[in-house]
């Protein structure tokens, strides 16, 4: 979650010029662009799984932090950026839960449920390290480290998944 907040937290912070014009426009485009990705996955992503559809979202979200961090700022490339942080979006948000229910059984659903809702932290830790980051370090690094905070949480999720298929509760 903290790579989804950071958009919403800092992100208007990265903008040199013009910010808060620009940053309402592109919460307008992500707000409908949200809409329609999430209708075509309904109608014709049905058939990829949780597990794979976070996956992709998290390489959605990877290639747009790089996006920005390669043409910064530059009209163009933000709606390149929007698109592909919505794509993550849309593959990643409403398939963990999805996700979480296939992995666990009856016996240990409702710990892993209470476990997932530490995810609200991120809400709290994605601006506040984005902000930590650009005031010590740079904007470029902070796109660079959500970026690739992204590709981990994707490898996470492949070993967690690969465990318990070797444990047999997939």
């Amino acid at each position: 979650m903290s790579v989804f907040s950071q958009f919403e937290g800092t992100f208007i912070l990265t903008l040199k010029k013009d910010a808060l014009n620009i940053f309402s426009e592109l919460l307008i485009l992500n707000s409908v662009f949200g809409i329609v990705i999430q209708l075509i996955n309904i109608k014709f992503f049905k058939k990829i799984s949780a597990f794979n559809s976070i996956l992709l979202g998290c390489l959605f979200f990877a290639l747009a932090y790089c996006n920005f961090m390669l043409f910064p700022g530059e009209y163009p490339y933000l709606l390149v950026y929007i698109v592909l942080f919505t794509l993550g979006e849309t593959f990643v948000l409403p398939n963990i839960d999805i996700f979480v229910t296939e992995i666990s059984n009856r016996e240990n659903r409702i710990l892993i449920y209470s476990l997932l809702e530490f995810k609200r932290f991120g809400f709290f830790l994605g601006p506040f390290v984005s902000g930590f980051i650009m005031q010590r370090i740079s904007v470029n690094f902070m796109f660079l480290f959500f970026g690739s905070l992204s590709l981990v949480s994707a490898f996470v999720f492949s070993v967690f998944k690969k465990r318990l298929a070797l444990e047999g509760s997939l």
